[in-house]
């Protein structure tokens, strides 16, 4: 399995080796898919700690994705 998903992750990243970027794309889906199985067990609380988590990890993602297309296109 890690071969698949180093190759779907560098897909994402148009084909360059993993960055910061990605990684925090991996953990935010890590977060919502723990969030998902928490929630399914009737863990709560802890489903809602990995959501929170989980958005957090996005934003930090879309920030950096943002950042990063300004950076390239003032090159």
């Amino acid at each position: 399995m890690p071969g698949v998903w180093r190759a779907a992750t560098q897909r994402l990243c148009g084909g360059k080796p993993l960055a910061l970027q990605c990684d925090m794309l991996k953990a935010a889906i890590v977060l919502f898919v723990l969030a998902i199985v928490a929630a399914i067990f009737g863990f709560g609380g802890i489903a809602a700690s990995a959501a929170g988590l989980g958005k957090i990890a996005f934003f930090v993602f879309l920030v950096l994705a943002i950042l990063g297309f300004i950076r390239s296109a003032m090159k």
